[in-house]
């Protein structure tokens, strides 16, 4: 697998939902997460749609998204923004880490009790006068639930 393309973007609310409507015909899982709500939403979309955008006042605070195979999506609110990070998958990512790797595959307990998965990448440390090389957590994405979730 080669190193997955991380882009990042900042949105205004029509950004937003025209980014989410491209992401309504696919196959997505993950969750989001409203202002008005401390539970996420689960999404899978097979049996629960990516829900519609409400309106003010109430607002999308936070979603982490996964298109099997092919994307992943964090999205998190900012006074009058969103950022959207966006990655790219050229295959599955892996289901676990080696010791040669410069990923970590991890799972996580969110509210409601479900398990998520998250791939961490990490890239070497720059810094002047580091006396031996290092690594640094670069983007986290999330890949989905744990499988039987």
């Amino acid at each position: 697998m080669s190193i997955p393309m991380f882009h990042t973007e900042k949105l205004d609310a029509e950004g937003l939902r025209a980014h989410l409507a491209a992401l309504r015909p696919l196959v997505v899982e993950g969750f989001v997460r409203f202002s008005d709500s401390e539970m996420p939403i689960y999404v899978d979309s097979k049996s629960e749609p990516l829900p519609e955008l409400p309106s003010l006042p109430r607002f999308l605070y936070e979603a982490a998204l996964y298109v099997p195979g092919s994307r992943s999506v964090s999205i998190r609110q900012f006074n009058d923004f969103w950022v959207w990070n966006e990655v790219e998958w050229d295959a599955a990512p892996p289901s676990q880490t080696g010791m040669a790797d410069k990923f970590l595959v991890y799972e996580q307990m969110a509210l409601g009790g479900r398990r998520l998965r998250f791939y961490t990448r990490f890239e070497e440390n720059q810094e002047a006068g580091a006396l031996f090389p290092t690594l640094r957590p670069a983007w986290n994405a999330f890949i989905g639930f744990v499988e039987g979730e």
